[in-house]
């Protein structure tokens, strides 16, 4: 069992992008200031999505992460986003890139 860390500049900040990845699980980890925080928390399976912990910014961001991911690996998947404000439809697309690479990586 591997921790993939990654940082990932968006705007102006440095977020921290962080994957376990188990046998049938992946659990996802993005959150910003380099202060390890959990955020938003979304389990997703099997195209069901519920939200356990919700957030200020990025709540349906980790729900759109954790059902892509599970949908693509076909693994239950746990992902929590912490943000200090909102990012742009395109820095969420370079987020998703990124963890796709770091999941890709890891099989």
């Amino acid at each position: 069992m591997e921790i993939k860390e990654r940082k990932l500049r968006v705007q102006d900040r440095i977020l921290e992008l962080k994957v376990l990845s188990l046998q049938n699980s992946n659990i996802i980890l993005i959150y910003e200031n380099e202060k390890d925080r959990l955020g938003s928390l979304t389990i997703a399976l099997m195209g069901n999505t519920t939200s356990i912990f919700p957030a200020r910014y990025g709540e349906n961001f980790s729900k759109i992460l954790a059902q892509l991911i599970s949908e693509e690996l076909k693994t239950i998947t746990l992902a929590s986003v912490y943000l200090s404000s909102e990012l742009s439809n395109e820095d969420y697309r370079l987020i998703i890139k990124e963890v796709r690479d770091i999941l890709k990586k890891s099989s």
